[in-house]
């Protein structure tokens, strides 16, 4: 993308057909980029308020993502109340 004429009009489509990838591929290959913080995609709207196109902003190192890092982990989770080794117990209440 980087290697594109500035005046090049980004689309997913135009990607997909000029780096003979799926059309899925490119779009999950751009989502991946956005999160780690390559790509800024910003939405253009005309005069009427409606959506139009889409703006990229691509960059050669990554700029801050404030997304990026927002989903946890979940592979190894822990509590966020931890259990203790020896609980005392009160008096119950009937």
């Amino acid at each position: 993308m980087l290697s594109l004429p500035p005046e090049w009009n980004f689309t997913l489509q135009g990607l997909a057909y000029i780096n003979k990838e799926g059309l899925d591929a490119i779009t999950t290959i751009i989502h991946e980029l956005e999160q780690a913080g390559y790509i800024t995609r910003n939405r253009i709207r005309d005069e009427k308020g409606l959506l139009r196109e889409m703006e990229y902003i691509v960059c050669s190192s990554p700029k801050l993502n404030n997304n990026y890092g927002n989903n946890p982990i979940t592979e190894n989770p822990t509590s966020d109340n931890p259990t203790l080794d020896f609980p005392t117990q009160g008096k119950p209440t009937q």
